[in-house]
């Protein structure tokens, strides 16, 4: 389960699947306070996002050397780079965008990597095709709001304004905002700024798959669902943890929790 928020670290309490939280973009002014919330739970385990630069890349390796965790999950690969050469346990992200054998080979081979999560974006077939590796961990992720864009630049100024004419070195850090827009072909989309962040723009609906579990059995050793609390088009009608039963229910083979969960994760 993928969360963000300290206000979500009661989950890891009252559930026994394992819990990723996702780092910021900003690392370098977040990074003390990481290196705290890491220390005092230790069962979390670090996602890594795909961009981080200059001063917040290097921030993001000494958080990785100071809280050494058992592992991590990285879609950069200057961390996984730095995780290799540390000798700890990394597995590649779905930014990856993992589709065939070879890489997944390559990257145990050349990078002591320890899995990866396939791309979404390749079908059953597709899928099937692929060649597992000795020892390696494979792992879909079956729900998450669909992120289409990251951007460094504002995506507000043109969508809802700013007083600001430039941005400047408090926006990243600050600025906490979300919009939504309509293409003329009726479709829409989030634009989205949460503090410590890049700007994101994601797809209105998310992405949910329950049919590859019983599509392709025993081909993955996990699965991972995106609960963050970014505010895509998709209402939640159960609380998350009750949301997270019903996904161990779908896993352990119960044949109404795929229904139970289109009607809580709607539209």
């Amino acid at each position: 389960v993928l969360i963000s928020s300290p206000d979500d670290l009661q989950l890891c309490r009252s559930s026994s699947a394992s819990f990723y939280y996702q780092l910021p973009n900003a690392m370098n002014s977040a990074c003390d306070g990481l290196v705290q919330l890491f220390a005092h739970n230790r069962q979390l385990i670090p996602w890594f996002p795909s961009l981080l630069i200059g001063d917040d890349y290097i921030a993001a390796v000494r958080f990785l050397h100071e809280i050494r965790p058992a592992r991590i999950v990285t879609d950069n690969t200057g961390i996984a780079f730095a995780a290799s050469r540390a000798g700890i346990a990394w597995i590649a992200g779905p930014q990856l965008n993992l589709v065939n054998s070879y890489s997944l080979l390559c990257l145990q081979e050349q990078f002591n990597c320890s899995g990866a999560f396939i791309s979404n974006e390749i079908n059953r077939m597709q899928i099937k095709a692929i060649k597992r590796p000795a020892g390696f961990e494979l792992h879909y992720r079956i729900y998450h709001p669909i992120e289409l864009m990251t951007s460094l630049q504002c995506l507000f100024h043109q969508v809802t304004g700013c007083a600001k004419h430039t941005m400047d070195g408090s926006c990243i850090a600050q600025c906490e905002k979300r919009a939504a827009i309509t293409n003329l072909k009726d479709e829409s989309f989030v634009v989205e700024k949460s503090k410590g962040n890049f700007h994101h723009l994601y797809n209105e609906s998310n992405f949910l798959n329950t049919d590859i579990i019983a599509d392709i059995p025993g081909m993955f050793t996990g699965f991972a669902i995106d609960l963050r609390r970014i505010p895509t088009g998709i209402g939640m009608a159960a609380d998350p943890l009750t949301i997270i039963t019903h996904f161990e229910q779908l896993l352990s083979g119960n044949p109404d929790s795929a229904q139970a969960l289109r009607q809580m994760l709607h539209p």
